[in-house]
This record gives C-alpha cells, sequence and structure tokens, in this order.
C-alpha cells in the first residue's frame, strides 16, 4: 500500500494503482492537456473510498510506502483491477504524444549544414 499525496490531500491507495498513476503523469502530453481519474483508495479503518483528481504533466505526487491491512474481497480486487486498466488505457493514448530521441542508423556527419 501507498500513501499518496496530491494537491495537498493524502489517500492510500495499492502499489499497483499508484505505479499507473505516477506513470500516467510521465505519459501526459506537455500541451495544455489533464486527464480526470477515480481511483479506489481506503481510510485509516480500511473502507474503501473514491479519489478523484485532475492530472497533467506538471501533477507533482508523492508516494510513501505504509502499512495498512484492507479486506480482500472480490468487489475491492474488480475496482482496483478496473482503476489499473483504466489508467492504463491512458497512458497508451499519451505515449503517442511523448517525444523520445531516435537514434539514425547510417548518421551524416556533415551535421546536415551542407545544404546551406
Amino acid at each position: 500500500m501507498q500513501e499518496l499525496t496530491y494537491a495537498s490531500k493524502t489517500f492510500v491507495t495499492t502499489d499497483a494503482v499508484t505505479e499507473a498513476l505516477l506513470d500516467l503523469v510521465t505519459a501526459i502530453d506537455r500541451r495544455d492537456h489533464s486527464e480526470a481519474v477515480t481511483v479506489p483508495a481506503f481510510t485509516e479503518d480500511g473502507a474503501r473510498v473514491e479519489a478523484r483528481m485532475t492530472l497533467d504533466a506538471s501533477s507533482e505526487l508523492v508516494a510513501v510506502p505504509i502499512d495498512l491491512s484492507i479486506a480482500d474481497d472480490v468487489e475491492t480486487d474488480t475496482a482496483l483491477l478496473a482503476a489499473v486498466d483504466d489508467i492504463r488505457s491512458r497512458i497508451r493514448k499519451n505515449q503517442d504524444a511523448v517525444v523520445r530521441p531516435s537514434i539514425e542508423e547510417n548518421p551524416t556527419l556533415d551535421g546536415g549544414y551542407s545544404d546551406f
């Protein structure tokens, strides 16, 4: 379990949800784009609640591992799996917008300035 802080609020969620949220913030396009996300979270006594947030490329998330036991029931497991799947699908949509450098197989050594 992880205690996640975002916009001066703290909530507890699973390692998988936390990892997916951190990956989503990294994948979000750097241009005026945000994602509204709802994830399962847990109170101090382990009761399930929903945490809603809007994330963008400048979102600052802080995750700290904690020890909290939650009920292992089908409804909670289903909600957690659905949340991670939803976040991962958003990451796939946003990855196309992430610019990654490429390495040319046979680069030209003139730096492309020969046309000047």
